[in-house]
């Protein structure tokens, strides 16, 4: 089993080992005696920092350096490729993320180059946008940025979300939570493997509190720009009124911009007037279309 484990003195021999290793794997070269030398004194170098240790092996590591009182840096971002698309570094750059809102800075900044494609598409799921360069680091060439929103995380779905999101679903027309068996877990990667199938959830109190999906779907009109359908809007009750469905449509949002559809669509059984002002305070309106629907 594989865990996150907040650095203590007695890694430190273990976490410059694994650098050395898995630098190569990116054409670089450990060098803890010059630009790495951070990382020879861990514990007084960083704010945070923490391993993915397999069988006590160090697999991963991330770390979380003060710029200013408000202003904070993800650093030390590194996986072994063998690990890498099984969320690891998704639970990684969490954990920073984080510990980052909980210590009470505003904003969170990295920078990365453009030829790490899995990196840089990873940190646009979980909020991160490009800004200006921010340092002299002449190695990097992308500079991201991700405000930290006090309380939740607004994020992308990952494969060890499921139960807490059958969990949020019963709250959604009395969903019941499923079984696991093989014909519901084939819908599940279904759905974690299509591109244009987005579960964006807001992590509040260490659990899925609010979630959307956002569905892009290809089109052969409007210039063969796609178009947006969003769907499963879902608060818990005990976070509603806190901003976290808005979240949610606005991460949404940004992915459909990202995907140059043309509009985004919405359906809600609701008649509930507090509810559909909700939807058109978050852009929507009910004006322009009629919308019917035949049960299956």
């Amino acid at each position: 089993m594989i865990t996150i484990k907040s650095f203590s003195a007695d890694m430190q021999r273990s976490v410059c080992e694994f650098l050395a290793d898995v630098f190569p794997e990116s054409g670089k070269v450990f060098e803890p005696e010059g630009r790495h030398a951070s990382f020879a004194d861990i514990e007084h170098n960083y704010m945070g920092f923490w391993c993915a240790v397999d069988d006590e092996k160090i697999i991963g590591t991330v770390g979380v350096k003060k710029l200013g009182d408000t202003l904070c840096e993800l650093k030390a971002m590194y996986l072994f490729r063998e690990y890498h698309g099984r969320g690891l570094g998704r639970r990684l750059a969490e954990t920073a993320v984080n510990f980052a809102r909980s210590s009470g800075f505003g904003s969170i900044v990295l920078d990365t180059v453009s030829t790490y494609e899995n990196a840089l598409a990873l940190y646009k799921k979980m909020g991160f946008q490009r800004i200006e360069r921010y340092n002299d680091n002449e190695r990097a060439d992308v500079f991201m940025s991700k405000q930290l929103d006090g309380g939740s995380l607004i994020r992308e779905i990952a494969d060890e979300d499921f139960d807490g999101l059958m969990r949020l679903y019963t709250e959604l027309h009395d969903n019941p939570v499923p079984e696991k068996d093989q014909r519901v877990m084939e819908v599940w990667k279904s759905v974690l493997a299509d591109k244009n199938h987005h579960i964006i959830v807001a992590d509040a109190d260490g659990r899925i509190a609010a979630s959307c999906v956002c569905v892009i779907i290809p089109n052969l009109t409007r210039g063969q720009r796609p178009y947006a359908f969003i769907e499963n809007v879902v608060t818990s009750a005990e976070f509603r009124r806190k901003g976290l469905a808005t979240a949610c449509l606005d991460y949404a949002r940004e992915i459909a911009r990202k995907e140059n559809c043309y509009k985004m669509m919405l359906l809600t059984g609701s008649k509930e007037e507090g509810t559909l002002r909700f939807y058109e305070n978050a852009g929507y309106n009910r004006k322009d279309k009629t919308a019917f629907i035949q049960w299956l």
